[in-house]
């Protein structure tokens, strides 16, 4: 379910629980804004939520396949897609911080281009 992050990310982050144990860890930027907004209106984004786990997460066509996961062993591998669930977090996370980069300068763009309309005719 979209945003994903890479395991090695949400590892990390489990694992810097044994230094620093907490109730509740949130991975990643759009979780986190997630918590503050469900703080402030929680009947909306679980509506949202409901909406998006419909939608991206779960499938009523395609069963998943059966597999024992890491129970019995370690993978060896963090790029590999049954690591990831084949996910592609990294390159996901990436599109999202370039979206965001282009969104901020877009937005610098514009408040510029109506700062110098109104000063050049003033």
């Amino acid at each position: 379910m979209p945003p994903v992050y890479p395991a090695d990310k949400v590892a990390r982050a489990i694992v810097a629980l044994a230094d620093a144990p907490k109730d509740e860890v949130v991975v990643g930027g759009v979780g986190k804004a997630m918590v503050k907004q469900h703080r402030v209106s929680p009947g909306t984004v679980e509506a949202q939520m409901a909406v998006q786990v419909e939608k991206t997460h779960l499938s009523r066509h395609t069963p998943a396949e059966d597999t024992t996961a890491a129970i019995y062993e370690p993978f060896e591998d963090a790029s590999d897609p049954e690591v990831g669930g084949g996910w592609e977090g990294g390159k996901r996370t990436n599109r999202r911080k370039a979206a965001g980069v282009a969104g901020v300068v877009g937005a610098a763009a514009l408040a510029f281009a109506a700062i110098r309309g109104r000063t050049s005719k003033g």
